[in-house]
């Protein structure tokens, strides 16, 4: 674990008498503790001269750094940098006094839905928007509004969740990449920031979605991916299953796929692609892709499709269960830990 998530204790704490006073004499008083973990990465050129050395010049070692381009991550390439600009790693005003302007940020992020309670905010549980808005608001200095473009639900997971935030930070991109990472839990993970426009609302501007659901066909479950598939023991007709897929394709009323307690007006929605494929010997994937999804659509047609498999339903039946737009002639949902939200389109 790196020196970011040690804590405060795990190097050399700069506070207090250890800083170096602002312009005209004044301590920097913006100072915050992901500021004072960020200093521990500084190593003074003159280690034991005392907090006059501080005004100088030092050295970054790999980890947080002000900038990332150049040579700084390469072996033997760290290069001199002058304090001011690790002083800015605090979120809101910089030395100089004047307040950044406000950025809007996109994040790429995935994440394990194991021990989420799905990714929405709600008191006293652990959730993913939860748990990345503390970790943000320590490394910008200031509370933030994590807007994601998918609700997921409990135990669901993301390869390609979107979501972005605005902050008056003045760190690049890659530098809170960094650091959201190094004080991020191990099941979540952020593979991309970028600045983006201000209009851009990672819900509202996204034009598409693509969902995948996997399913193990074995005898017997797997110890490994229990919490990333839907076991089933048994031979499923993958041929009846891609008909139905064909019925999905369009412009339709999904009302008979969305859960009985959703509330939506408008239950119509684009489905864009539908596919069922064996990746390998009973490794099965539904993939869907629409413009949007109602709340439990993937889950509940995947549900009624495992019975298209099993038999129990043919496929004229399920353009029945299509065209009732009653849920309660579709199947059951499928469980939540098969499904991932794999992109969202812009």
């Amino acid at each position: 674990m790196g020196p970011l998530a040690r804590g405060a204790t795990g190097g050399r704490a700069l506070t207090g008498g250890g800083l170096p006073p602002a312009e005209g004499g004044r301590p920097d008083l913006g100072a915050s503790l992901l500021r004072q973990r960020a200093l521990e990465e500084v190593v003074p050129a003159q280690a034991e001269g005392g907090p006059k050395d501080l005004q100088g010049l030092w050295p970054l070692r790999g980890g947080l750094s002000p900038q990332s381009d150049g040579d700084e991550g390469r072996e033997g390439g760290d290069r001199l940098r002058p304090l001011h600009q690790v002083l800015l790693l605090s979120g809101g005003l910089p030395r100089g006094g004047h307040r950044a302007e406000m950025r809007n940020l996109k994040l790429l992020i995935e994440y394990d839905g194991t021990h989420f309670h799905g990714w929405q905010v709600q008191p006293e549980l652990r959730t993913v928007q939860g748990v990345m808005q503390e970790v943000i608001a320590r490394v910008v200095g200031h509370q933030v509004r994590l807007i994601g473009a998918s609700r997921t639900d409990r135990g669901v997971h993301a390869l390609g969740q979107v979501a972005n935030f605005r902050t008056t930070s003045t760190l690049p991109p890659s530098t809170l990449q960094r650091a959201f990472n190094a004080l991020l839990p191990g099941d979540v993970v952020v593979k991309a920031v970028e600045e983006v426009p201000p209009r851009f609302h990672a819900r509202f501007s996204a034009t598409g979605k693509v969902y995948e659901y996997r399913l193990l066909l074995s005898p017997w479950p797997s110890a490994i991916l229990r919490h990333f598939c839907w076991h089933l023991p048994e031979h499923l007709d993958l041929d009846a299953m891609r008909e139905c897929c064909k019925l999905l394709l369009g412009v339709h009323d999904f009302s008979s796929f969305q859960l009985s307690s959703s509330d939506t007006r408008h239950p119509f929605r684009e489905v864009r692609r539908a596919e069922v494929l064996e990746r390998s010997p009973g490794h099965v994937v539904v993939t869907l892709e629409a413009n949007a999804f109602l709340r439990g659509m993937v889950r509940s047609i995947v549900g009624t499709l495992v019975d298209v498999g099993r038999g129990r339903i043919s496929p004229e039946g399920f353009r029945e269960i299509m065209e009732a737009q009653d849920r309660s002639r579709a199947s059951p949902t499928a469980p939540p830990h098969g499904l991932f939200l794999l992109e969202v389109k812009y």
